[in-house]
């Protein structure tokens, strides 16, 4: 179960200690749980951790999304579990080996389970490890070579912080709408990392990773070739090619994301650093960031008017999900006039690593496959808008001389971006009043660039 101290504060959110908050209830569900197994099936071992799970995720209440598991559904699934493993006719393997591919396919596609697979901290080492020395591997000598890495690395990766980072994303998915079927799966899945925490073997940790020894192979070849980039002088179609073969890893081999990812962070930690310091001007006009701007509420542009002063990074922070979604659908001009700037700023760079690293980053933002591709936009998206509010009125990259003027508070009028739309077309930039035109529809939730199945 998830370790929460009696004195911290409540998970709930409340601000109130947990002994004062939810303790009571999830103590209550967790006595009524053990009530139930220890009367059908007495003496029989039940992990202490998934009952504590089960009555967390009963108990906790509930917090914006989350929503409390019914104790009598929790009552409900962890019986059928328990039948699982020790009715009458012994174990029922059928259904528990349902169980195991219906958790496989839901943490490989349920987003509050997706990052146990895909950004776990020490696997892609673990992999290269297990494939570099397999006569070391151990486990029962009749098993397949695949299953024997499988269980060596899961071995490897047991540890009471990774654990709890488990328990955690269990509990807030056991608190979301789930199918009965794909509910049953999630409980089956604390019940054997609970488990697995007293035997010494992350049982969780084989379906979670659902690792091969020949997929280890293949994943680890392929990273070879990838890692490194494109050539310095690769043409458009051998850069757009390597792009292919990246996001075709990305979605074969998941779990090789971390791994990819530290390694192009490495090679572009120092442009990303000259990004962060301001040192690279990008000066992009307000048609760029026409989706970002809109995603902005009135009130918060009156705020910026007034004090004319640019977002902080904790106010970044709190803004909602759609001003990433906005974000995400202004990255075509943003990358595109990003990468233009890395490269300017790579031609006068004071040092040859510097300019490896612009040029490298700038060849990542074109794409969306690795989460450090992610970080790198959105950290140039985070520069260039700041340095966009810090103008007055906004830069509307027409012709010098025109006399049409955008105010921050103007981005909400829509007669007002149609006639600036119709002043970029009129000036021959038929791509950015395109842009500007589709921000006027309202923004929906559209798969981030470069991730299409």
């Amino acid at each position: 179960m998830l370790d929460i101290d009696r004195n911290e504060p409540c998970f709930c959110g409340s601000g109130k200690k947990y002994k004062r908050c939810c303790l009571p209830n999830v103590e209550a569900a967790a006595a009524r749980i053990s009530r139930a197994l220890e009367e059908r099936y007495p003496g029989s071992f039940i992990p202490r951790g998934f009952v504590g799970l089960m009555a967390q995720a009963v108990g906790m209440a509930e917090d914006m999304d989350e929503i409390p598991l019914p104790l009598d559904t929790a009552l409900r699934v962890s019986l059928r579990i328990a039948d699982a493993y020790y009715g009458p006719e012994g174990p029922d393997e059928r259904y528990l080996q349902r169980l195991h591919d219906v958790l496989l396919e839901t943490v490989r596609s349920h987003p509050q389970l997706t990052s146990t697979r895909l950004d776990h901290l020490r696997l892609p080492g673990l992999l290269e490890e297990v494939l570099e020395h397999p006569d070391s591997i151990g486990g029962p000598s009749e098993l397949p070579a695949g299953e024997r890495a499988a269980v060596e690395v899961a071995r490897r990766l047991w540890d009471p912080d990774v654990v709890q980072d488990w328990f955690l994303e269990l509990l807030l998915t056991l608190r979301s709408p789930l199918e009965p079927e794909v509910l049953e799966a999630v409980a089956w899945g604390a019940w054997c990392l609970a488990e697995g925490w007293n035997r010494g073997v992350n049982l969780f940790g084989l379906v979670v990773f659902d690792v091969t020894l020949r997929e280890a192979a293949e994943a680890s070849a392929e990273l070879r070739n990838l890692a490194d980039g494109p050539p310095e002088d690769a043409s458009p179609e051998e850069r757009e090619a390597w792009s292919d073969r990246l996001r075709a890893a990305a979605r074969k081999y998941p779990f090789v994301d971390r791994m990819l990812s530290e390694t192009l962070l490495d090679k572009v930690s120092g442009a990303l650093e000259a990004v962060r310091k301001g040192e690279i001007h990008f000066g992009m006009p307000a048609w760029a960031f026409v989706n970002t701007l809109r995603a902005l509420r009135p009130d918060t542009l009156v705020d910026l008017c007034t004090t004319g002063r640019a977002l902080s990074a904790r106010e970044r922070q709190a803004l909602t999900d759609s001003f990433l979604n906005a974000a995400y659908a202004d990255w075509e001009p943003v990358s595109t006039m990003a990468q233009a700037a890395l490269e300017a700023y790579a031609s006068r760079a004071a040092s040859e690593p510097l300019r490896h690293a612009a040029k490298c980053l700038a060849d990542h933002l074109s794409d969306f496959a690795l989460a450090v591709q992610r970080l790198a936009y959105l950290t140039a998206h985070h520069v260039a808008f700041s340095e966009l509010l810090e103008e007055d009125p906004l830069p509307t990259g027409l012709p010098e001389g025109n006399p049409f003027r955008l105010e921050l508070t103007d981005v909400h009028d829509d007669v007002k971006l149609r006639v600036y739309a119709d002043e970029l077309e009129r000036t021959g930039q038929k791509k950015a009043a395109d842009h500007v035109r589709s921000a006027l529809a309202p923004l929906v939730p559209e798969e981030q660039p470069g991730r299409s199945a």
